[in-house]
């Protein structure tokens, strides 16, 4: 009886990780979608924000072709990922909202303003939406440490290396891998952190199980 509560738990778990992996799959069709524009030579400058395309004469439809997919795709998923106590509705609502937003910026600020977005909706979620009870079980522990944490250091590192100028001859082997790599690190890291989430709040639930049956 002194063991926690784990009624619901593995549903969080499920329900959080199938959001997640598909987000991550929306997340790889968006970048499919920028090589292809890139290599049509659709692709604007990253000083250019998505207001500044809707300006541009005849690239109103090119503009909404790109960003409307990703609404869908990437925005939804990946909010519902990091907010999961929030109804779909809501999360309709607010993705629709921060889209929004990230078009009023230019297109080289997107991967820093994506971050805010998530990270600060996850600690709403945590502070206004998730039961006291929910806050007591292994799935809550684990999210942030396996996700959250790493996620936040990698991006740190992608920030301050990929793309810098002189990194190449740089003798830190890190430093040279983010250079070279680091967007790919960050959405490769992101993409098995939500198996290694589950697996684990999948294990400390069968061990939980078989304490309380013993």
């Amino acid at each position: 009886s002194s063991l926690p509560d784990t009624h619901d738990f593995m549903s969080n778990a499920r329900e959080r990780t199938q959001w997640a992996l598909f987000g991550a799959i929306g997340h790889a069709c968006g970048h499919i979608i920028l090589a292809v524009t890139k290599r049509h030579g659709l692709l604007p400058s990253g000083d250019v924000s998505a207001v500044d395309e809707f300006l541009a004469e005849d690239c109103n439809w090119v503009t909404f072709a790109k960003h409307l997919p990703g609404y869908f795709l990437f925005w939804i998923p990946l909010i519902k990922t990091y907010m999961t106590n929030v109804s779909r509705a809501n999360v309709m609502g607010f993705a629709f909202l921060v889209m929004v937003g990230a078009m009023q910026f230019p297109l080289k600020f997107g991967f820093s303003y994506t971050l805010i977005v998530l990270f600060a909706g996850q600690a709403l979620d945590q502070l206004l939406f998730l039961r006291k009870e929910k806050k007591e079980n292994l799935e809550f522990m684990v999210w942030p440490l396996v996700t959250l944490l790493p996620n936040f250091f990698i991006s740190v590192m992608e920030s301050m290396w990929c793309g810098a100028s002189g990194r190449r001859e740089d003798p830190f082997w890190l430093g040279d891998l983010f250079e070279r790599h680091g967007h790919l690190v960050f959405d490769g890291y992101m993409a098995i952190s939500y198996t290694i989430y589950y697996l684990i709040c999948w294990f400390g639930n069968n061990v939980s199980v078989k304490m309380k049956t013993v």
